[in-house]
């Protein structure tokens, strides 16, 4: 009787101390955070690249030019950047 006691303290004990009660928390989510971070930092201080599509240019004689497309680089000011980290930080819901 006293072998059954100790063998249900032990196991209860073994079980409490695993690594099966703390089933919830999840060190490598957290480490995922940090670099997510410094990710999302990171591609925010890059400059935006825009496409500026080709036009046509209408000439005083009446003849029409093509003038071809090209990019435009802008950077985001600091207001813009925290907004979109923001968003990019917040948690999302699972459902």
């Amino acid at each position: 009787m006293k072998k059954k006691f100790t063998f249900y303290y032990l196991t209860i004990a073994m079980l409490l101390l695993s690594n099966f009660s703390f089933g919830q928390i999840n060190e490598n989510n957290r480490l995922n955070q940090k670099y997510d971070s410094k990710k999302i930092v990171k591609e925010l201080n890059q400059p935006t690249q825009i496409w500026i599509d080709g036009y046509w240019v209408i000439k005083n004689n009446g003849s029409r030019e093509w003038k071809k497309g090209y990019w435009q680089f802008k950077k985001k000011s600091f207001q813009e950047k925290s907004i979109l980290f923001q968003r990019k930080m917040a948690t999302k819901n699972k459902a």
